[in-house]
C-alpha cells in the first residue's frame, strides 16, 4: 500500500430502507474518510459517538473520536461533505532520509486538505502508472523500483509533492513548485497532526502471527 490515490481511494456502496428514494441509484462525490462511518452509524442508531471508557483510560487516554457524521451527504440533504481535511500518514523517520537508505525504506507521509489538495512527503515507491489490466505481459515492471523524491529536501527547493486530486486523480501534475504557499500551509497541518498522532507502543513483532494463515490460508487473531 502507499499514499497515492491508487493506494487509498476506494468506492463505497450504501443501501437500505433509510435512504430517501430520490438518492437511490445516484452517486456522491463528497469526501468521506474511513473513520466517518463510525460517526454516521452512531447517528443513525441514536448513539453518542463519544467514548467515555477511552477518555478514562489513563495514563494513556485515547484522543477524542474524530469521526464526522456524513449522513446529510449520503441522504442528499447536503451535497457538500463536512469532511474536508484529514491526515493520512504522520511524518516519520523515513520521510527525509537521504540516499539509498531512503529508497530502501520508502517511508512517506501525507495530508489531504480542503477536499482536494493532497501533500505527500518522503521517498515514495510505486510512483508510476499501469494500464487498466495489470499485471500483463507487455513488459516486466516492478512498481517498487519506481521511487519519487517528495521530500522537503528536494533539489528544486520545494516541499513534498502537491496534487489536486479532484482535477488530477492520477496525480500526474505536481503543483508543489507552482503553489509553494499552499504546499507549506498543508505541510504545517501535517506537522501538527503528526505531533498529535496517537501511536502507543504496540510491543515486539510476533512471528507466530504468520503461522495461522500459513496453515489455514486465513488471517486471524492469535496469542503469542
Amino acid at each position: 500500500m502507499n499514499n497515492w490515490e491508487g493506494g487509498i481511494r476506494a468506492a463505497a456502496l450504501v443501501a437500505g430502507g433509510a435512504l430517501p428514494e430520490p438518492v437511490l441509484g445516484t452517486k456522491v462525490e463528497g469526501m468521506i474518510h474511513l473513520s466517518d462511518w463510525y460517526g454516521t452509524f452512531c447517528f443513525l442508531a441514536g448513539i453518542d459517538p463519544f467514548d467515555k471508557r477511552a477518555a478514562r483510560s489513563l495514563p494513556h487516554a485515547l484522543p477524542p473520536v474524530e469521526s464526522v457524521n456524513v449522513w446529510q451527504v449520503l441522504s442528499g440533504q447536503n451535497m457538500t461533505s463536512p469532511r474536508t481535511d484529514f491526515a493520512i500518514t504522520p511524518l516519520g523517520e523515513d520521510t527525509n532520509r537521504p540516499g539509498e537508505d531512503a529508497a530502501r525504506h520508502g517511508g512517506d507521509a501525507a495530508y489531504m486538505a480542503e477536499g482536494r489538495y493532497k501533500l505527500i512527503v518522503g521517498y515514495i515507491r510505486q510512483a508510476g502508472w499501469c494500464g487498466q489490466i495489470h499485471p500483463n505481459t507487455t513488459s516486466p515492471w516492478n512498481a517498487f523500483d519506481d521511487i519519487q523524491n517528495c521530500t522537503t529536501l528536494g533539489s528544486e527547493g520545494k516541499i513534498g509533492c502537491l496534487y489536486d486530486v479532484l482535477n488530477d486523480p492520477s496525480e500526474r501534475q505536481d503543483l508543489a513548485a507552482t503553489m509553494p504557499s499552499k504546499a507549506l500551509e498543508i505541510f504545517h497541518k501535517l506537522q501538527i497532526a503528526s505531533r498529535l498522532w496517537f501511536n502507543p507502543e504496540r510491543g515486539a513483532i510476533a512471528p507466530e502471527g504468520c503461522i495461522p494463515p500459513q496453515e489455514t490460508g486465513f488471517w486471524q487473531p492469535f496469542l503469542p
